[in-house]
């Protein structure tokens, strides 16, 4: 019996524990090269190349050669992106956010004006998410620099999910797939 309730009570601690999630993302737009991180209680889970190519991501592991992975933004791709989005977009907390761009152009004229539109676009999207979640520590900035070609994008996130929502989710989410699914595949036939 105390066997049961001990091990009662580590399933539901597991269930209940928050996933921390750290994402690093470093993107350079003028050579289409990038860097992500994921972690998750510090340890490195996903660490990928990636590279846009038309309307896909493309995947590389860093250390191995292997055929890329690649995500097409289709519209199958995305319409279930869209319904994990929804079932787990409040269950997500932000624990911080810091967003750095270096705009590094020959004209100071366009570094300047780049980097002002970066700083708008940078803090609208941050007082929205403000706006959902006022307990996140957000930060943006923008660097400008002159006589040279480079655009870079630097994000890092902290994420928190307790694992019973993030499962819910996800089996929610591919139900819900199916049966929309079924319903356009019996209207067509």
């Amino acid at each position: 019996m105390n066997w049961f309730i001990i091990t009662l009570a580590v399933v539901s601690f597991i269930f209940i524990i928050g996933i921390v999630i750290d994402v690093n993302v470093q993107f350079d737009v003028t050579s289409n090269n990038g860097n992500l991180t994921i972690k998750v209680f510090k340890l490195p889970i996903i660490n990928v190349q990636l590279k846009i190519e038309g309307n896909a991501l493309n995947f590389t592991k860093k250390k191995k050669k292997k055929e890329p992975f690649k995500f097409a933004f289709t519209k199958k791709n995305l319409e279930f992106v869209d319904i994990l989005k929804k079932n787990i977009s409040h269950r997500i907390y932000l624990d911080y956010m810091d967003v750095t761009t270096f705009v590094i152009l020959d004209n100071p004229a366009h570094a300047s004006l780049a980097s002002a539109i970066l700083i708008v676009l940078s803090n609208a999207i941050k007082f929205r998410i403000k706006e959902v979640q006022p307990q996140a520590d957000i930060t943006t900035n923008c660097l400008t620099g002159y006589n040279n070609k480079e655009v870079v994008l630097l994000l890092d996130l902290r994420l928190v999910i307790s694992f019973m929502d993030f499962v819910w989710a996800l089996i929610f989410s591919i139900f819900e797939k199916r049966v929309v699914y079924g319903k356009q595949y019996r209207k067509f036939n």
